[in-house]
């Protein structure tokens, strides 16, 4: 377990990547998650909580944490053209007009798009579409 806490410092510092540039803590931390994830398929389980791991990690997120950056809202416009692309004849492009419309109505960050549990009872066909009922329960 030491390898990995050695690992993720090298991360942490840039030395790890070829540009010698730091990686961020989101990103060291899907690193580990793909690690864990890609042992377990082996039968080899990496346990992120070891005292090696989870040392390095709590200092890692000490020293080179930042707040999340705001993103800006898109625009009516941008969402028009976003949906253009979409390709309305295939089921694919009707569930993402119906992600981008109802995340775009809703002012849903995409964490609670991916995270919407709708069950049957929820949702009503009308003549003109669909309309669902969404609690806060949801996501």
């Amino acid at each position: 377990m030491t390898f990995f806490g050695l690992y993720i410092a090298a991360c942490a510092s840039g030395t790890a990547t070829g540009d010698k540039k730091p990686n961020t803590v989101s990103t060291i931390e899907r690193r580990l998650s793909s690690l864990s994830w890609n042992f377990a398929q082996r039968g080899e389980p990496l346990n992120r909580k070891d005292r090696h791991i989870a040392t390095v990690m709590a200092g890692i997120r000490n020293t080179h944490a930042s707040p999340p950056r705001q993103k800006e809202a898109i625009l009516p416009e941008d969402l028009i053209a976003m949906l253009e692309t979409l390709d309305r004849g295939t089921l694919r492009g009707l569930r993402d007009c119906a992600m981008l419309l109802l995340g775009f109505a809703g002012g849903l960050r995409r964490s609670e798009i991916v995270g919407l549990d709708i069950g049957r009872d929820q949702t009503e066909i009308l003549l003109a579409g669909l309309s669902f009922f969404l609690t806060r329960a949801c996501w």
